[in-house]
């Protein structure tokens, strides 16, 4: 059976293909042939596809672990299951990077399955966070992790996450470059003559691309406290990593600029239409009554005032909405205390800027309004962790890497702007 990763650069290039024929102007008869023919292709291709991962998966059956013969886990594997089962430790991935001592065991499979299924050699060593994080929980005798009662330290204090609490879709496990093509056409119905007909609609394609960038994070600690082998240390670790991580991907789905090779969150996405945007004044200006229903009509207008709908800005942002009234005289305030803005949810964090400039205004904070279920954030491969004792000698930092993307898919979906004045 043909190699998996030649079968996704058929059928990519084959999509490629059909959305240009789709593209053209003069639409012939031979097109909408090719075309049809390139639809049976991709689809078999697909079929190809799917066939090839489940046999790659029972080829691996006969892979040994240890003395004892044991699955080979692949990218269709309960990883969650083998990693409980063979009591995966963080610390100990850790340790051996530290002691540039040669990895074995169940964290030596997962890095070297989770390379094989991503084609991508890591910087350090793949671990599967997720198998981790659901592995070390509070529960005696799930994976013979005890009860946890008391943390390690004190953590910080961090900004709140929001792409999962209003509707963001999220991927992940992807390994390369996603092409996901799109229709912006819609058909034109009318009326016609008795043995007449309304000319033919031309399907128009274009297509949201997302692109792995690599995003890190990092956290520091004493060589002795990796030595720890209790459970509160392995706790610490996987807490520390995945949340560090985490919050610096919320941010980035909002306020990154696209700028030293990071991706462009919504704030800056250039699929939202400029005239989506809703501006409070020439260097700023205090909300109105007028400007927060504008987010409303501008999304409206563009046929998209449905689905996860909500309005996100800063603390500072929603401070000035509880504090500026509707209609002066009136104690109706334009955040009411049920936390709805013009019947919509108001969610507020820092993972959103606050210290903007336009023209001579600053201090300036973001507002965001749409149905967010049309914002998608990819995550591809699998974590990597490097371990770093020089920088920060004689403590070590451990780093953590990621490749992601974020898109929406239609940009007539948001509203936004960037120069509210709120103090």
């Amino acid at each position: 059976m043909a190699d998996i990763r030649q079968l996704h650069e058929q059928r990519n290039a084959n999509l490629a293909e059909f959305e240009k024929l789709n593209g053209k102007e003069d639409f012939s008869d031979g097109d909408k042939a090719r075309c049809a023919e390139l639809e049976r292709s991709i689809e078999g291709l697909s079929d190809q596809i799917k066939r090839s991962e489940k046999l790659e998966y029972y080829k691996g059956l006969s892979q040994r672990d240890g003395d004892k013969l044991a699955p080979r886990v692949s990218a269709n594997a309960d990883l969650v299951a083998h990693t409980a089962k063979h009591n995966y430790s963080l610390l100990k991935v850790v340790q051996r990077q530290l002691e540039n001592r040669r990895l074995d065991g169940v964290e030596a499979e997962m890095s070297q399955e989770l390379a094989s299924r991503s084609g991508k050699a890591p910087q350090g060593i793949y671990v599967p966070m997720d198998s981790v994080r659901t592995n070390l929980n509070t529960t005696t005798g799930t994976g013979g992790i005890p009860t946890v009662t008391q943390a390690t330290m004190i953590d910080i204090l961090r900004a709140k996450q929001l792409g999962s609490r209003i509707g963001v879709e999220y991927i992940s496990g992807a390994k390369n470059i996603l092409k996901f093509p799109r229709d912006n056409t819609a058909s034109s119905p009318g009326f016609s003559a008795e043995a007449s007909k309304q000319s033919d609609s031309s399907l128009t394609l274009d297509s949201v691309t997302l692109t792995p960038h690599q995003i890190d994070a990092s956290v520091t600690a004493t060589r002795q406290f990796m030595y720890e082998s209790s459970v509160p240390a392995e706790a610490w670790l996987v807490n520390k990593l995945t949340t560090e991580l985490a919050v610096k991907m919320d941010y980035s789905l909002f306020s990154a600029d696209g700028t030293s090779n990071s991706i462009t969150g919504l704030l800056y996405n250039t699929d939202i239409p400029a005239g989506n945007a809703v501006p409070f004044g020439g260097v700023g200006g205090a909300p109105t009554w007028t400007s927060i229903t504008s987010f409303e009509k501008l999304v409206d207008i563009g046929n998209a005032l449905n689905g996860a709908l909500n309005m996100v800005t800063t603390p500072k942002g929603v401070s000035a909405l509880k504090n500026t009234v509707k209609v002066s005289g009136y104690p109706e305030y334009l955040m009411g205390s049920d936390g709805k803005v013009n019947g919509y949810n108001c969610y507020s964090s820092n993972q959103l800027p606050s210290n903007l400039t336009k023209s001579t205004g600053t201090a300036l904070s973001a507002v965001l309004f749409g149905d967010f279920s049309q914002a998608v954030f990819v995550e591809f491969n699998e974590l990597d962790i490097l371990v770093d004792p020089f920088t920060a000698s004689p403590n070590l930092v451990i780093r953590v890497y990621r490749d992601c993307d974020t898109a929406v898919w239609h940009g007539a979906s948001f509203s936004r702007s960037v120069d509210l004045i709120a103090t």
